[in-house]
């Protein structure tokens, strides 16, 4: 057979055997044991199929030829087919042993591959990018240990599954030269320190050692007995005799894992194979395991170049010590909208638009976990359970028997703290005391020192005067006469904050506590730093353990309870000290300040509780809920009450006022208004005092009384001459005076006023430019544009203002001047601006409880579907 016969013989001959191209050809000879080394490339089996290289074969060609049969023959008599059609004869004495290892290795009975793989998930939502990049490691990588790790329930074994059996599907793909001995799954759980590693490597010694029968490899796995002989053992036994008759247990173990793992190198030496250790115990030794199962690189056996590869992937909750060749790979719960899916697949069936919003809340308060949705999921479709009270209840008690009736849910976080020492379980449940947000070590910290008492700040006579002018004076609130100073913030001790460290490390490596992304991301806070800020790694509890460190907390004394909220709240007013001026700086730490606002307000602190709810109240109403800012400003008008401090308590029923807007409570909203206004008439220091008034005319407005408007905007007018020459106050009470006189049909009126608020602000800023930035301007441009007119001009303008409210505190601002330009539109007949621009608004408040903006946006949508060409409101 000359060169060209036999080149397109061994074609059709590579596809009988499994491979489709040269290319997949190459690939299994790169990566098998006896053709590994010999140099076949893609471009030598090109040519020889072509029939291009010189026939018979000589040198080089003859053995990479000669090495193709331990791929291309399946059986002895194959073996003598291949040497004939391929015209290698007088074999050296070299080739000839080769052939002879090759007819021993086909006649020898064949023990199949194990392929034990776990049971494979129904579904798998929310994983493809991790998915694929484990799949993409296990089948690249030559050797190595992947750790999957994460917090209980988080989903590591049904990930490792699935990879497993993406995996398998690819090793058949390819035609068993992925992992041809075999891909194996190992269950580790219950297998603790050295006694479980050697269990462990038993069973795999049964599994892969081909020297044992199906018979002898299941008797092994049921006893789980060790690998020596009767005869060896006792050898080893009276090897390891002491002096005096005893025998040393530690020597003697120690020897059985050494032999143990010398046998577990021996049988998997030449073996590519794949293991899945599921579950892994923080007591488990998977160093000592590495060191029998993983390998690095190529190396000799019985004279032959070694291509074994030994690839291990793990479960576990706990993050191991990280060993060369480990690398973890951390798997978080789902997020928000995957794990609504994974609820939803569940179910069993499409949910209602209500039903999605519940099944969000829920999932939401589950943190995403998919261990907790999945027992969700049972409780609605197997035992009937209503979605609505369901959510309502895990809000509140999310290990209620209506989500974990069997306890599973429950018990799978309790096993996660059994390993703990009672030191770091102890602080695990006192970071419940933090609540639902980050916090830094220091604040960790300030949990377990013992801190002082608050300070008492003096109350009566001059003190209450001093606190009503509390627009120029600020409470001092360390170094007070009679009180202990409080703990200085970086000034702690450094043994308190190692440990405190140490602990979270410990947390953090039972994937209790998890670090945010950034290291300085605060919950609802932006990822930047900011100013001011200072930096520091961030922390937080998934929700189920915050619920289980705060069940934890109930075991706690109350003393230790009451002295770390003490010692929170000190930290928190250290810091309040410290940042005094600092409104990004504090707004970060708006979660702490919270806290100890409600600590300070039950120790009857109200001069504490002044400055706290002046603080938070300045960042921007509504920031948490309506609920919780409504509630956190009835205790700073209160305290302000209590202590006759007519400022505070003015500028908190505006913000009170304001959020009550905004939950659409217009009546609550007018009584807070009309309050404040009240307070200020009969105030002797009524020029210093913010006015109520802008808001009322806010109100009026809203409600269509443009009278009313008119009569509040001239009164402001009349009170900012009489407060003397502040240019700001005056055009911003000329702006609101001329956009009651545009709605009121009065454009010369609106004119006057609105150039002449233009013109203050710009001689107080000749730099035009800078005006971009200036919201009052903007806002004055718009109403002006908008007398004269220009739609086009407004709108532009309206862009500018959207943009530059975009990143502020007050998170509707934005959605409200979209709104009024919206209700601008409509008035002119610009329906599909319109629409537009109010579908801009209701997408900006989409997700938070704007009650107001969100009814006015789909009254104003339902208007213009039934009136489509508006009347004009004035003639």
């Amino acid at each position: 057979m000359d060169a060209v016969r036999f080149g397109r013989w061994l074609s059709e001959r590579r596809r009988e055997c499994g491979w489709p191209s040269q290319r997949a050809l190459v690939h299994a000879a790169t990566y098998d044991i006896h053709t590994g080394n010999q140099g076949i490339s893609a471009a030598f089996m090109a040519r020889l199929e072509a029939g291009l290289l010189a026939h018979p074969f000589r040198g080089g060609v003859r053995q990479r030829v000669l090495a193709l049969a331990w791929l291309l023959c399946k059986t002895p008599q194959q073996v003598r087919s291949y040497l004939r059609l391929s015209e290698l004869t007088d074999l050296t004495s070299e080739e000839a042993d080769q052939v002879n290892q090759l007819q021993r290795a086909l006649a020898a009975p064949h023990r199949p591959a194990p392929f034990l793989l776990p049971l494979r998930p129904p579904q798998l939502v929310g994983r493809n990018e991790i998915l694929d990049n484990l799949v993409h490691m296990l089948t690249t990588v030559e050797s190595g240990c992947y750790v999957l790790t994460g917090m209980p329930g988080a989903g590591k074994s049904a990930l490792a599954a699935e990879a497993m059996h993406v995996v398998l599907a690819r090793h058949r793909e390819q035609h068993a030269h992925l992992f041809p001995d075999g891909i194996v799954t190992f269950t580790c759980v219950g297998r603790i320190g050295e006694d479980g590693l050697l269990s462990l490597l038993q069973d795999i010694i049964t599994m892969f050692d081909s020297s044992q029968d199906a018979t002898t490899r299941g008797k092994s796995l049921l006893h789980r007995g060790g690998t020596q002989t009767l005869d060896a053992t006792l050898t080893t036994v009276a090897w390891l005799r002491t002096s005096d008759g005893a025998f040393d247990g530690r020597t003697l173990a120690s020897h059985d894992l050494a032999h143990t793992i010398d046998h577990v190198r021996a049988v998997l030496m030449d073996k590519r194979m794949l293991l899945l250790l599921d579950g892994l115990e923080p007591r488990f030794p998977l160093s000592q395991a590495l060191e029998a199962l993983t390998i690095g690189g190529a190396h000799v056996v019985t004279g032959v170049e070694s291509h074994a590869k030994h690839v291990v992937l793990a479960t576990s909750r706990y993050i191991p010590r990280a060993p060369i060749s480990t690398h973890c790979i951390h798997v978080p719960p789902l997020e928000t909208p995957d794990a609504v899916a994974l609820f939803t697949s569940l179910v069993g069936q499409e949910l209602s638009e209500d039903a999605q919003i519940l099944a969000t809340q829920l999932c939401a308060a589950l943190g995403g976990l998919p261990l907790a949705v999945e027992a969700a999921a049972s409780a609605i479709r197997t035992r009937g359970v209503s979605l609505s009270l369901l959510t309502r209840q895990v809000n509140h008690h999310p290990f209620d028997a209506l989500l974990d009736d069997d306890g599973a849910l429950h018990a799978t976080l309790v096993q996660a703290l059994e390993p703990l020492d009672p030191e770091s379980r102890r602080r695990f449940a006192l970071l419940s005391l933090i609540g639902d947000h980050s916090f830094e070590v220091e604040v960790a910290a300030a949990l377990h020192d013992t801190p002082p008492a608050l300070p008492q700040l003096p109350l009566g006579g001059n003190a209450s005067a001093g606190v009503s002018r509390g627009a120029a004076e600020p409470l001092a609130i360390l170094d007070m006469p009679g009180t202990a100073p409080l703990w200085e913030i970086g000034e702690e001790p450094e043994t308190l904050t190692a440990q405190t460290s140490a602990i979270l490390g410990q947390l953090l490596r039972h994937s209790l506590l998890e670090v945010i992304p950034g290291d300085n991301r605060s919950v609802g806070q932006s990822s930047e730093l900011a100013p001011g800020q200072p930096p520091g790694t961030h922390f937080r509890l998934h929700p189920l353990l915050r619920a289980y460190a705060a069940e934890c907390a109930q075991h706690l004394e109350p003393a230790t309870l009451y002295m770390a909220q003490q010692g929170l709240c000190s930290y928190a007013l250290a810091y309040l000290e410290r940042y005094n001026d600092n409104i990004p700086a504090l707004a970060a730490k708006s979660a702490l300040l919270r806290l100890a606002l409600w600590h300070v307000w039950h120790a009857g602190q109200h001069a504490l509780v002044v400055r706290l709810v002046a603080t938070l109240s300045s960042f921007g109403m509504p920031s948490l809920g309506y609920v919780e800012d409504e509630r956190t400003l009835l205790c700073g008008v209160h305290a302000s009450t209590t202590l006759g401090d007519h400022f505070h308590l003015i500028e908190f029923l505006n913000r009170l006022g304001t959020v009550r807007y905004y939950q659409d409570d217009l009546l609550g909203a007018r009584s807070a208004w009309e309050e404040g206004l009240d307070i200020v008439e009969q105030s002797e220091y009524q020029s210093s005092y913010p006015t109520p008034l802008y808001n009322l005319i806010e109100l009026a407005q809203h409600e269509g009384d443009y009278d009313a408007a008119w009569r509040f905007a001239e009164r402001a007018v009349e009170e900012s001459r009489a407060r003397g020459d502040d240019v700001r106050d005056m055009a911003q009470a000329l702006l609101k005076r001329g956009a009651c006189a545009r709605l009121r049909g009065d454009n010369a009126t609106a004119f006057k006023d609105l150039t002449r608020c233009v013109r203050l602000l710009t001689d107080k800023a000749n730099n035009k430019s800078a005006h971009r930035n200036d919201t009052l301007w903007l806002e004055a441009q718009i109403q002006l544009a908008r007398v004269q007119g220009d739609f086009s001009l407004s709108q532009s303008y309206v862009e500018q203002m959207a943009e530059t409210v975009r990143n502020s505190t007050c998170q509707f601002t934005s959605a409200e001047i979209l709104l009024e330009q919206a209700e601008y539109a409509y008035e002119i007949g610009l329906c599909d601006v319109a629409c537009a621009l109010a579908e801009r608004a209701l997408d900006t408040v989409r997700e938070c409880d704007a009650r107001s903006l969100r009814r006015r946006g789909i009254f104003l949508l339902k208007r213009m579907r039934e009136l489509p060409h508006p009347l004009k409101r004035h003639a």
